[in-house]
């Protein structure tokens, strides 16, 4: 199988952390080894690699399955999905701590060679704030700046329109799946993000 669809199976696995990935990765060094060590020799390393067991009897039981059609039909839907192997994983995010193994994006991702601005700030923000930021945004995004921000209510929905209007590039971290809106009302604010900037998530 795809090392490609190995890492789409271990995004199955609700709660698998990076921080987990990294301590099974230092047992065994590779994650085919996941998939092909036998059953009871992996609950032990996962046990001496201290993973809960909310996590890894998933881990055990997405073994069992094929999901490259489900990740062909995700790409045929336009999301795409990259791991820290991949040469599009955006290279800053590789140098933190704990850095994703796996996102998934629609869109495009943020260019490495283009200087970038993370704003965030206050969901219940004040009129001077939001146009502050707005305008700030705007004139960044107008010089080329890359604006990355949460898509929350407040301050980042105001960076991103900004952004949008100084017909920049700019990319919404989203803390939930690309198939959800939150808050509802930024829906059309996502979906500008979608065709002319891009959105991320885990």
């Amino acid at each position: 199988m795809e090392r490609k669809y190995l890492w789409f199976a271990l995004s199955k696995v609700m709660g698998l952390e990076p921080s987990h990935i990294k301590r099974i990765l230092l047992r065994i060094g590779d994650i085919e080894a996941v998939f092909r060590m036998k059953k009871n020799d992996l609950r032990r390393m996962f046990e001496m690699a201290r993973i809960p067991e909310r996590i890894s009897e998933p881990l055990l039981i997405v073994r069992e399955f094929d999901y490259s059609e489900e990740y062909h039909a995700l790409l045929s839907s336009g999301i795409y999905f990259v791991t820290l192997e991949d040469e599009a994983y955006p290279k800053r995010l590789k140098t933190i701590p704990d850095a994703p193994y796996y996102l998934f994006y629609k869109g495009r991702l943020p260019a490495d060679d283009v200087p970038s601005l993370a704003v965030i700030g206050a969901r219940n923000c004040s009129i001077y704030g939001q146009e502050i930021a707005q305008c700030f945004c705007k004139i960044l995004a107008e010089n080329g700046i890359q604006i990355i921000s949460g898509m929350a209510r407040g301050i980042d929905g105001y960076a991103h329109k900004g952004a949008l209007e100084g017909d920049g590039y700019t990319c919404g971290v989203l803390g939930f799946g690309m198939d959800e809106c939150y808050p509802k009302e930024h829906i059309v604010l996502k979906r500008e993000l979608e065709t002319k900037g891009g959105v991320i998530t885990e």
